[in-house]
Order: C-alpha cells, then structure tokens, then sequence
C-alpha cells in the first residue's frame, strides 16, 4: 500500500483521540444523573454524562447469558457508566471497586441504571475524599478519572489508551451541543494547557504516525494506509509475515470503545489483535498490524485477511457514524488497489444479519471478499450486526461507478451486452435518466433475465444511487415502469463474480404531462394483529383505471392478490386495503408494493414496503409517510423497553437521534426537536430499534 510518512518524534506513546459525540440522543437518563450530582456536589455537573458517552454513548448495557460476545475476546461493559467485572487480568475490575466504595451489590450496579450511575457518583466522591481533592474544578478531576477507569495505569503519561480516554472525556465537555443536550456549564477547559503542547498535538491530530517502540519488535517504521495513526500491537499478539497470500478484509466491531480495544491489544494477555481500529466520532484510523503480518482477528481465516476493528456494540445503534463508513471504506478502497487481487466489486451489499447469527446462518460464499466477521466460514461471532449498512458501505467502497446519462426525449436502454450478448462478471452499471421535456421521465423493462438471488438492478427516484430507492429486482419477472417524481431516474446494476445472463432491454420517455402523483403507500399491522394494513394517498388522479396490490416473502417475487379501483378525482384521495390474516403464517417478512395501472394499460410501481412479522407483537411505527416539523409515532408493545429512533439523510447521515422509555400496551409519541424542524425538504429514512423491533421506513418532508 501507499506509505505516507507523518513521523512526530516524540518519546510519548500517545495519539489522538475522540472529539466530540457525533450522534446525539436524548438523555433519558437525565433523573438518575440529576439525583447523583444532587448526593454528590463536589462532582462537576455533566462529567458524569461525558465518561458514559465515552464508553457506552449513555446507553446501559446487559448482556444475555447466552449471547456470542465480542470476537476479540475485549472484557465485558455493564450499566450506563460501562463498568468491568472481569478484566481478565489485563483491565481493572472496576466494577468491583465501584462496589466496595459505594455499598452497592455488583447485582444491582449490573441490572439497574439508577443503581449504575449513582454508585460510580458515590465511588467518584470516596476517591475525591481519598485524594484530598476539594474542588469541583473539573481540571482537578483527572486522578478520580484515571484511578475508576478500567484501563491500566501503571504509566499513565506514556499510555496512549488512558490519554485517549482523558482526552475524550473532556473533549465532550467542551462540545456546545453537549453543554445544551447535557445541561451542564461551558467550563472553557484549555485541554492544551492540562495535556501539554506535545501531547496536545498528537491528541488532537488527524494523521500521525508514530515512532515504533523498540519492545514492539515492529521491522517498520510506517503505516500502510497514509492516513492512519502507527500505534502497534503486541508482538504476541500477531505473528510476523505471511505464508498465504492477502484475498479479503474481515469488518468487525469492538463490543467496546476505542480506547479499550486499543489497549487490549496492546496486552499479550489478550492474545488478539487487527491491522486496523477506527473510531465512531470522526473517523479516525489507527494501524496496530502491518498488512504483511498476520493479526489474530478471525481465527481459522487469519492466514489470508486483513481486519478492521471499528469502535461499538452490535446491538447498539449510533456507533455506525457517517465519518467511520466514508474513513473504513477509504481503508478499503487502499487494500483493494494494493496489488492483492481483491475486486472491491466483491464487497458484499445485502442485508445485514443480527447479533445472534454466525456463520453457520449469516455464511457468504468464498466469491465475496469483503463481508463481515459472522460471513466467513467456521465463525461463532456475529459482528459487526444488524445496524452495520452494507448497501452504503458498498456504494462507499465503489464510489466511481461506470455511468452512462440519456437525455433524449425517448430511446432504449440495455445491459452492457447489449441487445443480444449477456452481461458480465463482477459489473457494477449506472444509468440516468433525465426529463428534458420539463417534466418526468418513464422507464419500462421489455425483457428481464438476471442471476436468481445473486445479481440484481436496483432503481432510484433520482440522479444517483443516494435517491430513495423505489425497488430492487433479481431473476426473470419483469420490474414493470417506473415514473420519476423529480425529472430523474437512476438504474444500478451489481453482478457477482459467476454466473451471467442476457439481463434486460427498456423504453424511456420523458412525460410533459404528470401522472397520478403517489404521496405515500404504507404497510402496517392492523389492530388485530393478524391482518396487514395497506394504506395510501394520491393527487392528480387522471386517467386512472386501478391499483393492484402486490405481495412477496422474499422482496423480490411479486404477486397480485387484490385491487382497488381507482376514483379518478381531482382531489387528494386515500386508499386502504386489509390483507387478512397475512400475519399468522410462517414467513418472517411480508414484503408489499402498489402497481398503479392507468387507462391505457400502462403502470408504475411504489417503492417496497415490509412488514417483520416477528414484530406483530411489538409494533412501532411512525403515523403516515410524511412529516413537515414532527413525526407521530404509534406503538404497541408487550414489555416496556428503550427504543431508539435514527432519522438518516439519503446521503447515510444521521439528522436526528432519540432514546426514549416506552411504556407497555398501545401508546402514542410525538418525535418533536428543533433538527426536525431545521431538515430540508425531501426523502428521510427512519430507523427504529429496540431489543425486538428493527426495521427502516421511508418519509418525506413536506
């Protein structure tokens, strides 16, 4: 790979480290942290809030007895402060500490956030007494900080762990975002002054590489990847050369933070390591493994992959940020123009798995290069999950996809092979379609033959693969038309690496007259729980003859099984449609689409929606498709439970954020913040996740 020296020569082990939270949610915790700084006043007010960001994002965390755990082995977190039981004799069992000096059981510290937060309040306040400490300057505070942490301290001025813990925690407090969300008091803290010049700059830099320390036994003194910290592992932990050539890249996740999993790698104890750690907040990318040594990331698949660590829980949303997917898939992006032969049109783009799902369930074929820890073979961990998007990382790792424009009032469009030769191998197409007859242009598929399951075309209501998607196509049923809303089309096609077909031919026109305008088509549960709830709305209604419902197990198959004839008004109607007793049969997702069919006989489809009929019990889901200043959500559930809500750009940024309480049985929640109210008008995902309820629906902002 490219070798870009950013050499500082200091004598410090230290780097940089996280700034400020990215994602932003509401402090549902905010009693029990307002009770702990009530008992506990010589605490600076928000410095409670900024170590559990630091290692849990203020979420509290439980761990089944049952679940597969992180593959790197890093010890577990509990509760909202993310305390240690087991350090595994590298970490400290600070949890056990917090025990002692709060008069709190470990249980209860483990089960309960109260609990969890005012017993580290409690500890913090005996720590402070120990050390004669009086002042609730949060500068004073640091000795607290470091003696409560898990992170060894033995040499806390040249652990570059501890520091990047450090350096995090007040790096939170100077964030105005925090001090608003938080409630807590600008303490215009000089993070320079406290570190030091030196130390300062490395905490602060975005690309350094670091003198190798004579005891790493490291043969090299640069980092692969030009934008990466050096920051070696143990040499225990990888060992030296290569005796299989490099032919994927293993993505995993920490179930952890930065700063944890990079001293733990640092520590023959652990006996693991990754060629690569990147951090949630911003991107950072931190080299611990020289691409030509061979880390131990992925067990039985060792000998021929390079691993990338990213910072965070599987079960958890908000690690995944927009800065770690662009710095990763750049990672990526390196490795596959390094001379190793790794297509990157061989990233796997599907669907993601769960957090309970190994190999043995989530394994994909030896053809895919780049894929997740839980895809390869002979695996039993299942990160990096349900929330890590494949599809997004795809289009990131591919960012300069083969585009053709058609800007002709009409035409035809095929595959590469053209109108008689197959498509082939490892292709990834774009084509745009643009009106410029002022105003929308129409596609539709003459003929349709792709790979069943393993090449697919995916269509998008704009100029690029960012637009919302309006439908995603494999085998040989016809997709049928599609019309665009705002003058552009786009049409994306991914084949695999074996295996092609005559793929398709099409028609495009561009449309002066607007057909019917469809503002939402909706799929829910209907309040018996058994039948599925199709609703939708359109405007301009002309020439319209009917709307067909269609219906699939596996997003892809299509079958009608019921229309409803259309009104043809000039004003806004509203459809409805009960797909009885749908719910009680065996599949596990019911995917829905409309076919709007006009006088002529020609259609147009929506985009697809899906109803997870694990969820018939514990339902939540936004009230209609369309928001202007706030989201109505409706719920049902069984047990009360934290639930998550993530409204995500069509670019894959995070707009808004929330976690909130939701109590047992049927309730309503108004989803009201000042980041709705700013959003530009358009297309918005939202995704909603909580212990059993994960799925994504689309809205627009009027």
């Amino acid at each position: 790979m490219c070798k870009h020296l950013f050499s500082i020569f200091l004598c410090l082990s230290i780097s940089v480290i996280t700034s400020a939270q990215t994602d932003k949610q509401e402090n549902v915790f905010a009693p029990y942290f307002k009770q702990a700084y009530q008992a506990n006043p010589n605490i600076p007010v928000g410095l409670l809030e900024a170590i559990a960001s630091t290692n849990t994002r203020v979420n509290h965390i439980v761990h089944d007895a049952d679940e597969i755990g992180s593959c790197s082995g890093l010890p577990k977190s509990y509760g909202v402060m993310g305390l240690v039981a087991d350090g595994k004799g590298v970490f400290n069992n600070n949890l056990a500490s917090v025990a002692s000096l709060s008069g709190y059981s470990e249980q209860d510290i483990k089960e309960s956030p109260l609990i969890n937060i005012l017993a580290f309040a409690k500890a913090f306040t005996a720590i402070q007494n120990q050390k004669n400490i009086v002042s609730n300057e949060v500068e004073k505070q640091l000795p607290v900080l470091i003696a409560l942490t898990e992170l060894p301290n033995s040499d806390v001025e040249n652990s570059f762990p501890l520091n990047a813990h450090l350096y995090s925690v007040l790096s939170f407090l100077q964030q105005p975002a925090n001090q608003l969300l938080y409630q807590f008091p600008n303490y215009q803290l000089d993070i320079k002054k406290i570190f030091g010049e030196q130390k300062y700059k490395l905490l602060s830099a975005q690309q350094v590489t670091l003198p190798i320390q004579a005891n790493r036994n490291q043969s090299s003194t640069s980092a692969d990847f030009g934008d990466a910290i050096w920051n070696p592992a143990a040499s225990c932990n990888y060992a030296t050369g290569r005796t299989v050539a490099i032919s994927a890249v293993a993505i995993h996740d920490t179930e952890g933070s930065y700063a944890a999993s990079i001293s733990w790698f640092q520590n023959c104890a652990s006996s693991v390591s990754s060629h690569y750690m990147i951090r949630s907040s911003d991107g950072q990318v931190t080299q611990m493994v020289l691409e030509s040594n061979k880390a131990y990331h992925i067990g039985s698949e060792n000998s021929y992959t390079i691993g990338i660590e990213h910072e965070g829980y599987c079960s958890q949303t908000g690690w995944y940020t927009t800065a770690m997917y662009n710095a990763s898939a750049a990672v990526v992006r390196d490795i596959c123009n390094s001379g190793y032969g790794i297509n990157p049109l061989r990233t796997y783009s599907g669907a993601a798995c769960t957090c309970s799902q190994s190999s043995s369930t989530c394994q994909k074929g030896g053809c895919i290069k780049v894929k997740g820890h839980q895809m390869f073979p002979s695996q039993t961990h299942a990160d990096p999950g349900p929330n890590w998007n494949w599809d997004l990382y795809y289009k990131l790792i591919n960012n300069n996809p083969a585009t053709t424009n058609f800007t002709a009032s009409s035409g035809t469009f095929y595959d590469n092979g053209g109108p008689t030769g197959n498509y082939a191998d490892d292709e990834r197409t774009v084509q745009v379609f643009t009106s410029t007859c002022g105003g929308q242009v129409s596609i539709n598929f003459t003929s349709f033959n792709l790979e069943l399951n393993w090449d697919y075309i995916y269509i998008y209501n704009g100029n690029n693969v960012n637009a919302p998607l309006l439908g995603k196509f494999t085998g040989t049923t016809l997709p049928g038309s599609f019309t665009s809303t705002n003058g552009s089309l786009c049409v994306e096609f991914r084949s695999d690496c074996a295996t092609t077909a005559a793929g398709w031919a099409g028609t495009y026109n561009c449309n002066a007259t607007v057909p019917v305008k469809l503002v939402y088509f909706n799929a829910s549960t209907a309040s018996n729980k058994r039948d599925a709830l199709l609703t939708w709305k359109v405007t301009d209604e002309v020439n319209m003859d009917k709307y067909e419902l269609e219906r699939s197990f596996n997003g892809t198959d299509f079958l009608a099984f019921g229309n409803v004839k259309a009104y043809n008004s000039n004003e806004p109607q509203t459809y409805t449609y009960n797909d009885a007793n749908i719910l009680y049969s065996t599949e596990a997702v019911v995917y829905y689409r409309l076919k709007q069919i006009q006088k002529d006989g020609s259609f147009t489809y929506s985009s697809i929606e899906s109803i997870k009929k694990s969820n018939v019990d514990n339902v939540i889901k936004p009230i209609g498709n369309l928001f202007s200043t706030q989201i109505s959500i409706s719920s049902n559930i069984q047990n009360a439970q934290k639930v998550s809500f993530n409204l995500i750009d069509v670019s894959g940024r995070i707009c808004f954020t929330k976690q909130v309480f939701m109590s047992r049985g049927s309730s309503n929640l108004l989803l009201n913040d000042q980041a709705i109210k700013n959003l530009m008008k358009g297309y918005y995902y939202l995704q909603i996740y909580s212990t059993d309820i994960n799925f994504t629906t689309k809205l627009l902002k009027e």
